[in-house]
């Protein structure tokens, strides 16, 4: 589990690359500098991606993800994760 703050990327590159049809892109920071990539498929997503949509910006969270061994691709240089769940704070906890 990763908490922190989540935006919409656009980003799909490594073992996510052609993922578009198929999954959302998201990027979680942990406020520390510290970032991820996280893939969720687009029939899951539909709701997190308006909740953000709406918000205008980064959403604090509790994300539930999983390194899957189909995409992880040792020499991205970045961790490539899939969001499995998620948690959001209420929206006036939104991160600027």
């Amino acid at each position: 589990m990763l908490k922190g703050s989540i935006e919409i990327s656009n980003y799909y590159n490594w073992g996510y690359k052609g993922a578009e049809e198929t999954h959302y892109s998201f990027r979680i920071n942990d406020g520390t500098g510290s970032r991820c990539d996280a893939y969720m498929e687009r029939g899951k997503a539909g709701d997190l991606r308006q909740q953000l949509l709406s918000a205008g910006g980064p959403v604090k969270g509790l994300f539930t993800v999983a390194l899957l061994s189909g995409h992880y691709e040792a020499e991205s240089g970045s961790l490539l994760l899939e969001l499995l769940d998620y948690r959001l704070e209420p929206m006036n906890a939104k991160t600027q």
